[in-house]
């Protein structure tokens, strides 16, 4: 995931700051990891500056 761009937040939380539905969708496929991936839409997350700082957002 770390080579895609996304930012390791937790052991299995990564991280992204724009849509990547259709992308995570054919990788599930891909893998046949269907449900064991959960795709989320979060709007904030506390203490973030580390990851604007990142993904160089305001």
């Amino acid at each position: 995931m770390r080579e895609l761009g996304f930012v390791r937040l937790q052991d299995s939380v990564w991280v992204f700051p724009y849509s990547c539905e259709e992308f995570l969708a054919l990788l599930k496929a891909e893998l046949k990891i269907g449900t064991s991936v959960l795709y989320m839409v979060v709007e904030e997350i506390e203490n973030d500056k580390h990851l604007r700082e990142h993904f160089n957002l305001k």
